[in-house]
């Protein structure tokens, strides 16, 4: 396990299971977010041209812990201070509420 300031994550180096290869030898960028048990909850793999945003991993790493902390749903375009979705429909509707006055 490896952290970058409060945020902790597992290092899967090119000779791990994970190797992204397209062709011989040709490693692509690919990305795995894990939780504390090694699960992967979310993975993308791009093409060599297409780069990828240190900031939307952030806030995916950052989302995944909330959920995981509060059981409540993050919508797209999530950020720590927005709110978040209760996973019920009855409880949902204090999101509704707030987010439609």
């Amino acid at each position: 396990m490896e952290s970058e300031g409060s945020v902790q994550y597992h290092r899967y180096s090119p000779s791990s299971a994970q190797r992204m290869l397209s062709g011989p030898g040709l490693a692509l960028r690919g990305l795995f977010i894990t939780d504390p048990n090694g699960v992967i909850k979310h993975l993308s793999i791009n093409d060599l041209p297409v780069g990828r945003s240190v900031e939307e991993t952030l806030c995916l790493v950052k989302a995944f812990q909330y959920v995981e902390t509060h059981g409540e749903v993050c919508l797209a375009n999530w950020t720590p201070d927005s709110p978040a979705i209760k996973p019920n429909p009855d409880a949902s509707k204090e999101y509704f509420q707030k987010v439609n006055r």
